[in-house]
């Protein structure tokens, strides 16, 4: 399923990447003049509705000197908002909501002095925090292995998520207000899975694999990550400009 994801957001990126091809090249004559000083972009994550962990995502960018600029996003989403809690039945998309924060600093790589547009480079830290229940067998009082006794129960699973990732992207201004911002990078993660239902010596008698990971068994994980996508923004002028 996440390779499925993975290709559509592509295709969609791709799609949108050719439809604002002729706008940018249109455009060139007017990024290459003097442009008024922008205050910042606000944008909008349209590839975020399709994650597995979807959230209604929007950012902001602001310009700090010359090349640089500092960007900051927040997201919600819930069980009603995910496309895919009505295929697939679930605990982790039933009753589940999700808060995203992305935040990093970009360095613009072209040769105008006017930001925010063209190629840049930019380190990333983001946030993720998943709550939602889940069902199963909780061993009780275990030591080495062995358990007193199992109860099923239904608990509440807290999935916090911490990575970074380095990023190379471009963006473009169409007309005078439409920025496309598309970018990929590669990074690591760190998957911390809790439980309040679990006590010290409990266990769901199951360890974690190499490759997957099962969001309803308590424990820690790190792996490789990788970046993918899209913002459209909108692009505000300081006062007093035309």
């Amino acid at each position: 399923m996440k390779s499925i994801l993975f290709t559509v957001s592509g295709l969609i990126a791709a799609f949108l990447c050719s439809l604002a091809g002729p706008s940018v090249q249109a455009q060139d004559t007017l990024t290459r003049r003097e442009l008024p000083k922008p205050l910042g972009v606000i944008k909008f994550a349209p590839l975020s509705l399709f994650d597995l962990d979807n959230t209604v995502q929007f950012g902001f960018e602001y310009p700090l000197k010359r090349k640089w600029t500092i960007q900051a996003e927040a997201g919600y989403g819930n069980h009603y908002l995910n496309l895919y809690h009505h295929t697939n039945d679930t605990d982790y998309y039933r009753n589940r909501e999700t808060w995203r924060m992305r935040s990093e600093i970009r360095l613009y790589l072209s040769r105008r002095r006017t930001t925010p547009w063209g190629w840049y480079i930019a380190p990333e830290f983001f946030y993720k925090r998943i709550n939602f229940t889940e069902q199963g067998s909780i061993g009780r009082e275990c030591e080495d292995g062995i358990c007193a006794y199992f109860e099923r129960a239904r608990y509440k699973i807290l999935k916090d998520v911490i990575g970074y990732h380095f990023k190379i992207g471009v963006q473009h201004l169409v007309g005078r207000r439409i920025t496309l911002d598309w970018y990929y990078g590669l990074g690591a993660r760190h998957i911390y899975i809790k439980s309040p239902s679990f006590g010290p010596n409990d266990s769901t008698g199951e360890n974690w694999g190499f490759i997957t990971v099962n969001p309803g068994r308590p424990g820690t994980y790190r792996l490789v990550s990788m970046a993918l996508g899209l913002k459209i923004g909108y692009l505000i002028y300081r006062k007093n400009t035309p």
